[in-house]
């Protein structure tokens, strides 16, 4: 029994190793920005980028948190891979409560679709007053 026990840890211990070692990961890069909502900087809010599978481009999802209208992906959330995306945000007004952690919803989810450059990059984003759709914006490079 015992050494049923001590394989089967180490099969558990060694299975990220295997995987790892098959696995082709792709590089991932910063996006950092401003958001803005009726020309004020959005208090608090989340901006997700998500690989458009529709256009063939899989890979984990990006995302930020967004304070005081800024977001970094590598600073508050998760980089991401190059390549088409549909870009979500959601905005909120930053007075928290006891089941309101961002505060109360300020617009209806916003997104649209964008390409992502395969490097560090800016996105700034103007959200329209209702949060309708708006047109694919272009990413300026940092260099």
């Amino acid at each position: 029994m015992r050494n049923h026990l001590l394989l089967f840890t180490l099969w558990i211990a060694a299975t990220p190793w295997f995987v790892g070692c098959e696995s082709s990961e792709r590089p991932t890069f910063r996006v950092s920005g401003e958001v803005q909502w009726k020309g004020q900087p959005v208090p608090k809010g989340l901006i997700y980028f998500e690989p458009d599978l529709q256009q063939q481009n899989d890979g984990p999802q990006g995302f930020a948190l967004i304070e005081n209208g800024k977001y970094d992906t590598g600073r508050d959330g998760r980089n991401v891979i190059p390549g088409p995306h549909i870009v979500r945000v959601e905005g909120y007004d930053g007075k928290e409560g006891s089941e309101l952690p961002l505060g109360r919803l300020i617009f209806t989810e916003y997104s649209f679709q964008h390409e992502l450059p395969g490097e560090h990059s800016t996105l700034d984003i103007d959200v329209p007053a209702g949060g309708a759709a708006m047109e694919p914006l272009r990413a300026s490079v940092k260099r």
